[in-house]
């Protein structure tokens, strides 16, 4: 089933279908930055791990996160700036309002015939 959007791909890695432009922009500088020191699978492998870790917080083992640490480093500067944004679009804009009395501090009052 076509969802009539073109394929897109870099470097013979394909954007995945839940993927946002944003996403996608950011993980194709990642495959350019990286392509010198990783090819193929492993590079796609890499870059979804990198999508992953930034954009849903998702952790790996000592040695896979080093790599991606690493990788991440390699970035610009404006691909941290983008991402700290998308983040911020994304946190939920809530203001809590402080309660006047304790919670639970009441005793129900059973008293038959009385409704709440």
């Amino acid at each position: 089933m076509s969802s009539g959007r073109a394929h897109q791909e870099h470097y013979g890695v394909p954007k995945l279908s839940w993927e946002s432009d944003h996403e996608w922009r950011c993980r194709t500088v990642f495959l350019d930055v990286n392509k010198e020191h990783y090819e193929g699978d492993c590079l796609a492998a890499y870059s979804m791990s990198w999508a992953n870790w930034k954009f849903m917080g998702n952790t790996y083992g000592p040695e896979v996160q080093a790599i991606l640490e690493e990788c991440h480093d390699r970035l610009p500067q404006e691909i941290d700036e983008e991402i700290k944004g998308l983040h911020e679009i994304a946190r939920p804009k809530v203001k809590f309002v402080k309660s006047t009395e304790q919670l639970g501090g009441r005793e129900p009052d059973f008293t038959p015939g009385k409704k709440w």
